[in-house]
């Protein structure tokens, strides 16, 4: 059901190496907010004056809570520095509203054609240049990671946890 036809291209044929475009992941995580019990919010906002200029891709929110149990920003492996360091300002000012919070970075191979996207230049490694500029308290996930068994289960699990240790019943 959570990857039910992603990872493959319009006539049917699989994506090499289970990689994904940005609306494949995208929906994977809609998909794995669902999964989880909690609400998957696009483009998320907060009425915090420093987070409500910054939104986030995606939040994960439990129902009654107030405060999202993960946060997540999509970017291609090819994302540039200006919005790396953009990223990490969304994520210190989520982590600022939610201490707890699961902030996870998904970095996509594909682009829209389902063409492998090209590395920054410099030939920097994606994973690598990304923590540079986001920070260490951010998780940095591949697609194809996601698409791995465990993968998207695991973030699951995760923001499960933490949505229930904050409302004292599981979701």
């Amino acid at each position: 059901m959570l990857r039910d036809n992603l990872g493959m291209q319009p006539e049917g044929r699989p994506h090499r190496g289970n990689h994904l475009a940005l609306h494949e992941v995208n929906e994977l995580l809609r998909r794995g907010a669902l999964a989880a019990g909690l609400i998957p919010y696009p483009e998320h906002f907060s009425t915090e004056k420093a987070v409500s200029r910054l939104r986030l891709d995606w939040s994960w929110c439990a129902p009654r809570a107030a405060l999202p149990a993960a946060f997540f920003e999509v970017e291609g492996i090819d994302a540039h520095k200006r919005g790396l360091v953009q990223d990490r300002k969304k994520f210190d000012a989520a982590r600022r509203v939610a201490p707890d919070a699961l902030l996870v970075l998904v970095m996509f191979n594909l682009d829209k054609t389902y063409q492998p996207k090209r590395r920054p230049s410099g030939g920097a490694e994606p994973r690598a240049r990304a923590r540079e500029y986001v920070g260490r308290n951010v998780e940095i996930i591949f697609d194809a990671e996601l698409m791995a068994l465990g993968g998207i289960e695991r973030l699951i699990n995760q923001a499960k946890g933490i949505a229930a240790q904050r409302t004292g019943t599981p979701v």
